[in-house]
């Protein structure tokens, strides 16, 4: 089950952004400091969350862009060749 809950800025589920949903996960998240799940940017789509701080783990595939700046906490960090 998913649910996000604004006065602890928690987002529970997993986050799969691709280049046709990015718009809606980066509004949908803008405020979100830990997602308890993993985030997951699929090729050629963007993503960047400024205020995450925690997370599961991140995978930022081929020829995508991601951009996790106060990122302090994950289970793992991947990211693909050609990814930024």
């Amino acid at each position: 089950m998913e649910n996000t809950n604004k006065s602890l800025k928690i987002y529970n589920g997993n986050v799969e952004i691709t280049k046709e949903n990015q718009e809606s996960w980066i509004k949908k998240l803008e405020y979100t400091e830990i997602i308890n799940g993993y985030v997951d940017v699929y090729q050629n789509a963007k993503a960047s969350f400024p205020n995450l701080k925690q997370s599961g783990y991140v995978y930022v595939r081929e020829n995508a862009k991601a951009s996790f700046p106060n990122l302090k906490q994950s289970g793992y960090v991947y990211v693909r060749e050609n990814a930024k």
